[in-house]
């Protein structure tokens, strides 16, 4: 392959149905492809998403990789696909998702002439007719600057919106939880540590569909998978808790609240759940957990209303939360 400018890692599990839109948005200019670097990792589906990806990649051997595994999860997607990238930059993209092909040539040319190690970009929401574009980090300049800077004037990031330099994250090793959901917020939370300067570049690139059945973020997704919020909680506090006193400034600040932004999250998920004495009764006990083992972790879930409000009535505030986020 020629030297690339952007790999993209394509998610791909049971993406029969899509994958022709992911693909169609990435290949629309043909021209753009010899800076593009496509690596769809089949994550042992069970439909044609294989033999179509691999047409794809007979179709566009100079730029379309097919990578095909036996089932990890979408974190074993990116350890995959970040082991085996060539370009300089990298970028993720769920398979039922797709990229705004009108804004890819001057994006590429961006990254063309771009030094900062994460790039942020807004994104289109899409849930239905309801197309919105977010665009969440306005303050932060064109130009490189340091992410200790720019974390102060906005400090919560999503997969949606960065893009990292490949070698940069590559050389942290630290591989993102396998046979597990909800790993997006690791993987953001690894590139904000791995890098030290962002820029920003003004056009949306990432097109993110909500509102579909079975999606992880749903309720019916939540109340079959809440448990792995667990999993990747620990993870990050045990992560934050070895490595806290190395930062200072701005970039504890940006590291500090991707855990409360997750405390949040874990907390908030288990409100969705059925059976509130019971989901009482585990939540506390994960709590008590990480109050003993990631004291530092612990403290920043103050940060969150949610979070405070329930450790400080002792838990007894659940059952209306329940209420109210179930209603």
């Amino acid at each position: 392959m020629s030297e690339k400018i952007l790999s993209i890692s394509v998610a791909a599990y049971n993406i029969s149905e899509t994958i022709d839109q992911v693909m169609e948005s990435l290949t629309k200019d043909s021209s753009l492809l010899q800076k593009l670097e496509i690596i769809i990792v089949n994550d042992g589906s069970r439909d044609d998403t294989s033999q179509k990806a691999h047409g794809y990649a007979s179709e566009y051997p100079e730029s379309v990789v097919v990578i095909d595994k036996e089932n990890g999860g979408y974190g074993s997607t990116i350890n995959s696909s970040l082991a085996a990238a060539r370009g300089r930059y990298y970028k993720l993209l769920d398979g039922d998702d797709w990229y705004a092909s009108e804004n890819m040539g001057a994006f590429l040319e961006y990254l063309e002439k771009a030094e900062a190690d994460i790039v942020v970009t807004p994104y289109i929401q899409v849930k239905g007719s309801d197309i919105k574009c977010i665009d969440n980090h306005q303050e932060i300049p064109e130009d490189s600057i340091q992410l200790s800077a720019a974390s102060v004037l906005n400090d919560t990031y999503l997969m949606h919106e960065v893009t990292v330099n490949t070698e940069i994250l590559r050389n942290f090793q630290q591989p993102i939880a396998e046979h597990c959901f909800y790993t997006d917020l690791e993987y953001v939370f690894y590139v904000l540590a791995s890098a030290s300067t962002i820029s920003r570049f003004f056009e949306p690139i990432y097109c993110y569909r909500l509102g579909v059945e079975g999606q992880s973020v749903s309720i019916t997704g939540v109340r079959k998978h809440y448990k792995d919020y667990f999993v990747v909680a620990r993870r990050m506090f045990s992560f934050y808790e070895s490595t806290y006193k190395a930062y200072t400034g701005g970039k504890k600040k940006v590291l500090s609240a991707a855990i409360r932004n997750y405390s949040y999250h874990t907390y908030h998920a288990y409100t969705l759940l059925e059976n509130p004495k019971e989901m009482k009764k585990e939540l506390y006990q994960f709590d008590q957990e990480i109050k003993q083992s990631f004291p530092e972790g612990y403290s920043l879930g103050y940060g969150s209303k949610l979070v405070s409000v329930l450790r400080r009535t002792k838990f007894m505030a659940f059952p209306l939360f329940c209420k109210k986020n179930q209603a």
